[in-house]
């Protein structure tokens, strides 16, 4: 095996590596990259969020309600600006966002994650995330310390089912405070969630994902050929000068 043929088989392994560390996204715009579309909710849609109950999608929450503490930036991996910007109902009950019929492989186990922000730092959310009405894990709190996006992570296993129905409701009814968005939502079948993949989005690559334990082994399979051909190599210049 010669250098360049030892970098082209690294590469190769790598770049198998790569695309199998993500895993496709299952839910549409879960980025928001292409605005209020794709999902549904029972909020009203407004860029006017003085009142509870409403939602917009956008790239500034401070626009949508000047008392909003907000500095910029998205999570990082965003590739888009936009996020759901959320003034918490009146109604614990109502969803926030949902997505139905998602089409799922049965007996698979998937991984749902999201990004959370408070955009205010009295009442924070109290959000619940479900598939087919199951909670994903328990119900998490936006958190005190606004304008910091805190990672939402659990896991799912379909069973006998084909499709799923993923929903968000904010149990938080409080009219003061309450008041969040959502970045990088992303339901997929293990690893980390390769984020815009599905209709609507920018492709993009959810960060703070490990590569599997097999992921390394292509990796180390790569830096080998690369090791070999270096020592293929150096012997065949010895060779020559003998």
């Amino acid at each position: 095996m010669n250098l360049k043929t030892g970098l082209t088989a690294a590469a190769a392994l790598l770049g198998l590596q790569a695309s199998a560390a993500f895993a496709a996204n299952l839910i549409v715009n879960g980025d928001f990259a292409a605005g209020n579309t794709g999902f549904s909710s029972e909020y009203a849609f407004s860029s006017n969020l003085g009142n509870q109950g409403f939602y917009d999608v956008g790239t500034d929450p401070h626009a949508d309600n000047g008392g909003w503490s907000y500095t910029g930036g998205t999570p990082s991996g965003a590739p888009s600006a936009n996020m759901l910007i959320v003034n918490g109902g009146s109604v614990g009950t109502n969803r926030v966002w949902f997505e139905n019929g998602l089409t799922v492989t049965p007996d698979t186990n998937y991984t749902f994650s999201v990004n959370v922000l408070n955009l205010f730092p009295a009442s924070p959310a109290t959000l619940n995330f479900s598939i087919d009405g199951e909670a994903l894990g328990s119900t998490f709190t936006a958190g005190s310390a606004v304008g910091t996006w805190v990672p939402f992570f659990s896991t799912w296993f379909s069973g006998a089912n084909t499709t799923a129905d993923v929903a968000l409701i904010d149990t938080n009814t409080s009219f003061g405070g309450n008041d969040f968005a959502l970045d990088l939502m992303c339901l997929s079948a293990g690893g980390s969630c390769e984020v815009g993949s599905s209709v609507g989005g920018t492709t993009g690559t959810e960060t703070g994902g490990v590569p599997e334990p097999s992921m390394w082994v292509l990796m180390g399979l790569g830096f080998a050929g690369l090791g070999f051909a270096g020592w293929r190599g150096s012997r065949k210049a010895a060779a020559i000068v003998a």
